[in-house]
């Protein structure tokens, strides 16, 4: 059994809140934390009751494809294009995005059992655009990527938007952790894409990593380097997943081309150092390696040597940090190692991966947080917070309070889906003195790390359980040993019919231009957002004025946010 936890972090915690007890910030803070607490509870009770049959089917709104419907021309949210002010909403319905074009039967389900959220939405927000209103954007995004956003709005790109890859799912999902990202740029990684492949899917790591995180990435051929330049991004430590840091470290990563041999070895060697060499900069949470290779190692340490050399580095870290790291390791082609990968995952409780060229590798990479998830299910989970990030759909600079809600009922418990509630950073910051002080609170309220117990049987079912476009066949493979889920429960559920789980009602639609269920379809994106209502930024002066202020105020945030790093 393994153990992980940080006293101190909680102390810091208790500190911040005794000495701010008072303040607006966390007067702010703890009404958004509450607000979500009302919805995370909502979604459990409508989940629940759909698995009781108590759900139904009323309709909605694709916002892909569906005309609004009840439209209330809204000035604080954003203009609905580029260049005007102002834009059509439904105060009275959610909107349903998805990242794929077909709904699934699961999907279809989860529509279904999820309007009924808009009461809970309505309670908090109200019907009414209220230029004081705090709430901004309300939502809730499944494990299948369906996401329900209140109020209901147009989206312009279709199948443009995936909650389970947003740092305010992931955050939710997987808490503070520091991440060591190893990757293989071998001279055999320049074949067939590989590279730009994997550079990718470390991309999209990277960015969903938030400011409670720590991040640094390895590369390694015949050699192992840091991605790392001393002025942004520091060597031989970890730096905080800040805005400023993912950047830097993306643009550090497309100077990197493949070359050399694979020297497992003194990658995992580099890595630990990293981790050994972080004492400030860390979040005081779990710790992950992901490790990632498309061959065999040639030099170097190898078989078991090379285990034994990482059991070393492993005890090392316990010694220095008190507590281990968790690595996951991908073995990327039908040519590349599996034996010792996969040895590396099943030594230091994490999980194993073969994933082919024609599967998604980023995909699979972004995987190694339902770990996590897995994990925090079993004990309490906290309201998670973000570094504030200009709104996708156009609301200005905002931040997001999201948590996560499970189905404890099964083994492992099951992932539902992530509440979030949107904030303006201009409210939170108007709440605080300045913005290091606002990004030090943020952090603080978001750095709780709750003890998680590992077992046999809740690893097992981790790893034999398939995400994305791995197979159910090759479950068994993924475990350490055959026996390994020997003896344990089996998945138990209190709603039963016949004794099978009773089957949630699901919509009749099956794609999202379906008029039966979504209502009339609209004739485009611009002309159901902007009609009647939007008002171009160039026609009035005080447009322009008001455009001019909230550039300057996201100037001056990043100045403030800039000099506090």
């Amino acid at each position: 059994m393994m153990m992980f936890g940080s006293i101190a972090v909680c102390v810091l915690f208790l500190v911040f809140v005794e000495r701010s007890e008072q303040s607006p910030l966390t007067d702010l803070i703890a009404e958004k934390v509450a607000q979500i607490n009302l919805i995370a509870d909502a979604v459990k009770d409508a989940y629940e009751n759909s698995l009781c049959g108590i759900a139904e089917c009323n309709g909605d709104i694709a916002s892909c494809r569906s005309q609004l419907g009840d439209v209330t021309c809204a000035t604080t949210y954003g203009g609905c294009d580029v260049g005007y002010q102002n834009r059509n909403l439904n105060l009275y319905s959610s909107g349903i995005f998805s990242p794929v074009a077909e709904f699934t039967d699961e999907m279809r389900q989860e529509i279904c059992w999820t309007k009924v959220l808009d009461e809970t939405f309505i309670d908090i927000n109200g019907i009414i655009d209220d230029p004081s209103q705090t709430t901004k954007w309300m939502y809730f995004g499944t494990s299948t990527g369906l996401f329900r956003i209140f109020p209901g709005l147009v989206q312009g790109t279709c199948q443009s938007y995936d909650p389970r890859v947003r740092p305010w799912y992931v955050a939710a999902t997987s808490g503070p952790k520091d991440i060591v990202l190893v990757l293989d740029r071998s001279l055999s990684m320049d074949r067939d894409d590989r590279w730009q492949t994997a550079v990718d899917a470390v991309t999209t790591i990277l960015t969903t990593s938030t400011i409670t995180d720590h991040v640094a990435v390895v590369v390694f051929d015949t050699t192992a380097v840091q991605v790392c330049d001393d002025v942004t991004i520091p060597c031989n430590s970890l730096s905080r997943a800040t805005g400023e840091n993912i950047e830097a470290l993306k643009n550090l990563l497309m100077d990197i081309e493949p070359q050399g041999n694979s020297n497992f070895g003194a990658a995992f060697t580099l890595a630990y150092n990293i981790l050994d060499n972080s004492i400030s900069a860390t979040s005081h949470c779990h710790t992950a390696i992901l490790f990632l290779t498309d061959g065999h190692a040639n030099i170097g340490e190898l078989g078991n040597d090379l285990l034994h050399h990482v059991d070393s580095l492993q005890s090392n870290l316990v010694i220095d940090r008190g507590s281990p790291a968790n690595v996951f390791t991908f073995s990327f082609s039908e040519d590349a190692d599996s034996t010792i990968p996969k040895a590396l995952a099943c030594r230091h409780n994490g999980t194993w991966s073969q994933i082919l060229e024609n599967e998604n590798l980023r995909e699979q990479m972004t995987n190694y947080y339902n770990y996590f998830a897995v994990l925090r299910s079993t004990t309490k989970t906290d309201v998670i917070w973000v570094e504030p990030y200009v709104d996708a759909v156009g609301a200005g600079l905002l931040t997001t309070a999201s948590k996560a809600v499970y189905d404890t009922r099964f083994s492992p418990p099951r992932l539902i889906g992530v509440v979030g509630v949107d904030i303006l950073a201009s409210d939170l910051n108007e709440a605080s003195s300045d913005y290091e002080s606002l990004l030090n609170a943020l952090v603080l309220v978001s750095s709780v790390c709750p003890s998680i117990e590992v077992d046999r049987c809740l690893l097992g079912r981790i790893r034999t359980t398939s995400y994305g476009s791995l197979s159910d066949e090759d479950a068994l493979e993924r475990l350490c040993y055959s026996s390994e889920l020997n003896g344990c429960d089996e998945a138990q559920s209190s709603c039963l019919t016949d004794g099978l789980l009773y089957e949630s009602p699901m919509i009749p639609a099956r794609v999202e231009n379906d008029t039966n269920y979504f209502g009339p379809e609209r004739m485009s994106a611009l002309a159901e957002s902007c009609s009647e209502c939007a008002v171009s930024s160039s026609s009035y002066t005080t447009a322009h004025v008001g455009l001019f202020l909230s550039v300057s105020f996201l100037v001056a945030l990043v100045s403030l946010f800039a000099s506090s790093t």
